[in-house]
């Protein structure tokens, strides 16, 4: 049976949990303990720390290919799992936009949106993923799992074919680039895997980047709207560039607009982050980002208020106006305490 998502007793502490955190040394006896895979008990934990040394190659596919029938056997268990609740979520659906008395929740249908993944079978996949060439039956397997409705693991397999330099269609790359919730997102894991040139050019725009980075600026209880409102120059230190604005609000009922924050960002539309990072430079300095407090007001010109939420924001940065102007209950303070 694949192991289950909530089996972590061995994984996290004892001697499973600190091999997770010397894989130099665990790879030195890590065929000594695989056996213990067969073991119900240390399945899930292994398995995982299999995974794991996989995504670090400190492993290779023949070092494991004893178990592959078993893998491959368990990710299509799982697939096939996935497919019948996402039909099932299908028709929940359209059962719930016929109800026209339902109370639209926001968050719950960017959440849909987004998708909840599938943490197991994404494993199983790196899990395959060595034997691509080897085995006729893994790229059927990960072609279904792109296939699927749900976004985060259509995202997480065309992230997984990507690091391993596996085809993945432009009209994929296209599909996460055109949306909110995974548009900067996208973006980062690009960059980060020097695969950049690859985001389309229609998206790589700082307003594009900035409303998706700020939408999913908490990972739990998302606003309801942001819209859109200016961007004003700022020059911190040796850097200048905009800071972004837009003004959101909690819940769709709410009466009051609050403003929201993207920046430091580039002088040059055709960036979306500095090139000139010292070493010792704090980033902290120049992160502008974030879901505030602060209410608009219908008695003060818009942007009246924006320059006096900047200039908020400025003084923050110094130390010695921090505890003056750190606003205590916003985003932003978590990442900028009087105490830093």
């Amino acid at each position: 049976m694949p192991y289950d998502n909530d089996d972590y007793r061995h994984s996290g502490s004892g001697f499973l949990g600190a091999l997770t955190d010397s894989l130099l040394l665990t790879k030195n006896i890590f065929k000594d303990i695989l056996p213990l895979i067969s073991v119900s008990d240390y399945e899930a934990p292994i398995t995982r720390l299999l995974t794991t040394m996989v995504d670090s190659n400190m492993v290779s596919a023949k070092d494991y290919e004893i178990y592959f029938p078993k893998f491959l056997i368990e990710a299509r268990q799982l697939l096939k799992k996935q497919l019948i609740s996402e039909k099932n979520k299908s028709i929940e659906k359209k059962q719930s936009e016929q109800d026209e008395n339902k109370q639209k929740n926001f968050y719950r249908q960017r959440q849909d949106e987004k998708g909840s993944g599938n943490y197991k079978l994404s494993n199983y996949a790196k899990l395959l993923m060595p034997f691509w060439d080897l085995n006729s039956s893994v790229q059927p397997l990960i072609g279904q799992m792109l296939k699927s409705s749900d976004n985060r693991l259509k995202y997480s397999t065309v992230l997984l074919l990507l690091r391993n330099n596996k085809p993945v269609p432009d009209t994929m790359i296209n599909y996460f680039a055109s949306m909110d919730e995974f548009r900067y997102e996208l973006y980062t894991d690009l960059k980060y895997e020097k695969k950049l040139n690859l985001f389309p050019a229609k998206y790589f725009t700082q307003l594009d980047l900035a409303r998706s980075e700020i939408m999913n600026f908490r990972s739990y209880n998302s606003p309801d709207s942001f819209v859109y409102l200016d961007k004003l120059p700022v020059k911190q230190k040796d850097r200048s560039g905009f800071v972004y604005f837009f003004k959101y609000r909690e819940k769709k009922d709410d009466q009051n607009w609050k403003l929201a924050t993207v920046g430091l960002l580039p002088a040059d539309p055709k960036k979306y982050e500095f090139d000139n990072k010292g070493e010792t430079d704090d980033e902290k300095e120049f992160y502008f980002t974030d879901l505030s407090d602060t209410k608009l007001t219908a008695e003060e010109p818009i942007k009246d208020q924006l320059l006096k939420t900047l200039r908020k924001l400025e003084n923050s940065k110094r130390k010695s106006g921090r505890k003056f102007y750190a606003d205590e209950n916003s985003e932003y303070s978590r990442i900028v305490s009087p105490e830093d």
